[in-house]
């Protein structure tokens, strides 16, 4: 997702996001992460600075520098204003209510149906009449089996089971319809030690369930593709993931894990590995086994050093190091033949490696708010660039060659100390945002010329 919108994605934060997209609360229409403030004072600056912060997306939406402030601002007040957080479940609007089906004849043409009912152990057999029934959602329930009858609806797709209070694992009777299963609760005795039954499962969601281990219980599913377990109280010190042979994205942010361990390496066709927010200090070398990974992200870790394996993972197209404490990437990314977006944002970062030049397919660099004092020259080879992000740094002067990268459409320079505009820039034709001050320019005509120029051909611009 690109940096350029961040400033409308600021105001994500109302339905999950931060300011680059990343999750930082768990929300659907399903269940609602409700803030616990320390006072009612708290609660209402914050409301104050969302109202501020919409204002500023319609008014000034390609300023990068604000953007960051203003979510830095919202994230520090946050951290002092919310002492917890409640979870409140409740059934999606839009479903069908199965209360209201004692009064629908015919229910053939359901397609939505929630059950909301503290009383509830098992499914209602009535549930049968509605044969085109395609969701399925428990809400507030104590259910202790799904029964193996609801494979005789061959419409029903995904079942949804929130809040579970039964003190026993959930039991699967056997089907082989259903394709998604998510279980959200503040109730681990609940949720099922085993999903075999369910043959047709590709899609496993086990997020806001207060679980303490990596769940293995689908291991067995032969089609499973996605496992979430985001939201949770997983440490991986047990070093137990089990084979599975099937999964191509597995999401662990918001847990917490300070070391990945080697048994990561049991997910073999793992394509996407999210690690955001947790407390990862070290990677296991062997995850560069990993051969089919392109996508991994460590937003919001504690990393002081690249760990060697993830070097080795030559198939990453993208790689997300957003707000770690990096000093420095090595020579070895030249090994990233695949990447195509890097994020190293909000690091500790004073150079970037010559080798990057190596790196053909890369579009995009989002390396804003480190301690950069110069960029390599071999970054001019990188004929593919679209994106360069190198704003709130410590830069001097640009590479000569930097007027090479005709191909970008999107460039921040602002908050540096940059004295020489390059009259270049003025023949990137492809710009979409431009964003040059401050900096203390000398040649300030030139940069008049060439922001006035890039607003004619659409661009967005910042001088």
């Amino acid at each position: 997702m690109k940096k350029v919108i961040s400033c409308l994605l600021i105001l994500g934060l109302l339905s999950g996001t931060d300011v680059k997209g990343q999750e930082v609360t768990s929300l659907s229409s399903q269940f609602k992460k409700r803030p616990i403030y320390k006072s009612a004072k708290d609660s209402i600056e914050l409301a104050n600075l969302l109202v501020a912060m919409r204002k500023f997306s319609i008014e000034r939406p390609g300023d990068q520098r604000l953007a960051d402030s203003l979510y830095n601002f919202y994230d520090s007040l946050i951290r002092l204003a919310v002492i917890g957080y409640r979870n409140v479940y409740k059934a999606t609007v839009t479903y069908f209510t199965y209360d209201s089906l004692q009064f629908k004849t015919d229910k053939s043409q359901i397609t939505h149906v929630s059950i909301v009912s503290k009383k509830l152990k098992k499914l209602p057999a009535d549930l049968l009449a509605c044969e085109n029934l395609k969701e399925l959602e428990i809400v507030n329930c104590n259910l202790r089996k799904i029964q193996s009858e609801l494979n005789a609806l061959k419409n029903l797709k995904k079942i949804t089971v929130l809040n579970n209070r039964s003190r026993k694992h959930l039991k699967l009777g056997k089907n082989n319809q259903v394709t998604r299963l998510s279980i959200h609760g503040d109730n681990p005795a609940s949720v099922p030690t085993s999903y075999k039954r369910f043959t047709e499962l590709e899609k496993l969601d086990l997020s806001e369930n207060g679980l303490t281990k990596f769940s293995n219980g689908a291991r067995k599913n032969k089609k499973l593709k996605e496992l979430s377990l985001k939201h949770n109280l997983i440490s991986l010190k047990e070093n137990n993931i089990k084979p599975h042979q099937t999964l191509e994205s597995l999401n662990l942010q918001f847990n917490k894990i300070a070391y990945v361990p080697s048994s990561i390496r049991n997910a073999p066709n793992l394509k996407k590995l999210t690690f955001n927010y947790n407390l990862i200090t070290d990677v296991t070398p062997k995850i560069k086994r990993l051969k089919k990974l392109e996508n991994i992200s460590f937003y919001r870790n504690l990393l002081t050093v690249l760990p060697e394996g993830i070097y080795g993972i030559h198939s990453l197209q993208m790689i997300d190091l957003f707000y770690n404490q990096l000093t420095k990437l090595e020579e070895q990314v030249a090994e990233w033949t695949n990447l195509q977006i890097l994020y190293i944002s909000h690091n500790q970062l004073s150079s970037l490696p010559e080798s990057i030049s190596k790196l053909d397919s890369l579009k995009e660099i989002h390396a804003y708010n480190n301690l950069l004092t110069e960029l390599p020259s071999s970054l001019c080879r990188i004929t593919n660039l679209k994106v360069l992000r190198v704003n709130v740094n410590l830069l001097d002067e640009l590479p000569a060659c930097f007027t090479s990268l005709t191909a970008l459409e999107e460039l921040d320079l602002s908050d540096n100390n940059i004295h020489r505009f390059p009259t270049g820039i003025s023949n990137f034709k492809n710009l979409k945002i431009l964003v040059v001050a401050p900096n203390p320019w000398e040649n300030t005509e030139d940069v008049k010329n060439t922001t006035q120029l890039a607003r004619k051909r659409g661009a967005i611009v910042h001088d």
